[in-house]
């Protein structure tokens, strides 16, 4: 596992436990006062990257090519930084909808990770 990837899965415990400090859940008049709660905790758990899309999520499969004796062998195993990113993210992602009002996941609930829900809510309530 990367230096990355590790410090990363010790801050998770950290974005986790502070989810009870959000007073606010997001309702359709409140998304400054909203948002104002939730990115001190995602910053401070080093955890923007999968909120704002930045941290792209690495390929589920290495392929490796290998010759021999002339013939090409082509093998796929697991990528276990992607299913350490899912993880993660999917921890973001639980960590934002539990801020969320009833009336708001219903707007959300199509999208499956965290920088989805991140931008559909940017989009619907900063204009």
């Amino acid at each position: 596992m990367s230096s990355s990837s590790s410090s990363h899965a010790m801050a998770m415990p950290l974005l986790a436990s502070l989810g009870h400090t959000i007073t606010e859940k997001l309702t359709r008049n409140n998304f400054l006062v909203w948002k104002v709660q939730v990115l001190p905790h995602v910053r401070a758990a080093a955890m923007m990257g999968y909120l704002d899309g930045s941290l792209n999520e690495p390929a589920a499969v290495i392929v490796t090519e290998k010759d021999t004796n002339g013939k090409k062998e082509i093998t796929e195993t697991p990528n276990p930084e992607h299913a350490i990113w899912v993880t993660q993210d999917q921890q973001v992602l639980t960590f934002l909808l539990a801020s969320l009002s009833h009336e708001v996941l219903m707007q959300v609930s199509n999208h499956t990770m965290a920088a989805g829900v991140w931008q559909a809510l940017v989009e619907s309530f900063s204009t």
